[in-house]
């Protein structure tokens, strides 16, 4: 079922992997150590790093030697390959706009990551969440600091009058948010994350969990303009229970693959 999603709303990484290896190649091993080179990525288990197990395969059958070094997220990345502690990254859209052009470049955008929204069920039980004002006072994971998603939230949740002062933001990694739902310690969770995350599969599959359909999702990409409005279509997790009842809107950012 979850491929579905997947055919409308990311690109295939693996199919672009040589393609995007042969860009990388002509624009960074020229000053890399021979047959070598580090790539940067979120943590273990988390979409980036399951990615760039693919991205290793097709280097190393070309003869490279690839040393994947898990991180916080985009903004740590990008810190670290601007430190030279890597030649490679995946950074978030938006983040890797910040990178320092005569040191970083982006190669390429990979996919589409859509910015999914959950919340509790029965958490609003006379009207749906559907706005980002809605969420204020209420405990938010923005997920991992030093994270795409940590700096993205903040963003979006600024914009509708959202801060510190007037929430609780809690900076948990994506694999610590279904539990965080499922156990009531946190209200409403930002992701920010491709259909291949193990954390959001579970989240999606949780019938005590619903997924916010973002009513103002256009207003707010004509605000920031790496931001893009994606649909996912009604019985697309579920034909027989017709899940979700409606389509739903979702902003989506980049994924962009960033060299030194």
């Amino acid at each position: 079922m979850l491929a579905k999603i997947e055919k409308g709303i990311q690109w295939t990484v693996i199919a672009a992997g040589v393609f995007l290896l042969s860009g990388l190649i002509g624009q960074v091993f020229l000053t890399l150590p021979p047959n070598s080179f580090t790539f940067l990525t979120g943590r273990e288990g988390g979409a980036y790093f399951l990615d760039s197990q693919h991205y290793k395969k097709i280097a190393e059958e070309k003869g490279f030697i690839v040393n994947i070094v898990p991180t916080a997220g985009s903004v740590t990345a990008l810190q670290m390959l601007e430190e030279g502690k890597g030649d490679v990254a995946f950074v978030q859209g938006g983040v890797a706009a910040q990178g320092n052009p005569e040191i970083v470049s982006s190669l390429a955008t990979v996919a589409f990551e859509p910015v999914w929204i959950f919340y509790r069920l029965g958490l609003s039980p006379e009207t749906p969440l559907d706005t980002l004002p809605q969420l204020k006072g209420m405990r938010i994971g923005i997920g991992e600091a030093g994270s795409g998603t940590n700096q993205l939230a903040r963003q979006l949740l600024r914009d509708a009058g959202i801060d510190d002062n007037n929430t609780t933001f809690l900076e948990l990694p994506a694999s610590e948010a279904h539990d965080a739902l499922r156990d009531a310690t946190m209200d409403v969770a930002f992701l920010v994350t491709d259909t291949e995350s193990p954390a959001l599969r579970d989240i999606l599959v949780d019938k005590d969990i619903e997924l916010v359909d973002l009513r103002h999702a256009d207003a707010i990409a004509r605000r920031h303009r790496f931001l893009t409005v994606l649909t996912l279509p009604e019985a697309t997790l579920n034909l027989v229970n017709v899940s979700p009842p409606t389509d739903i809107k979702l902003l989506a950012t980049e994924a962009n693959l960033v060299v030194r």
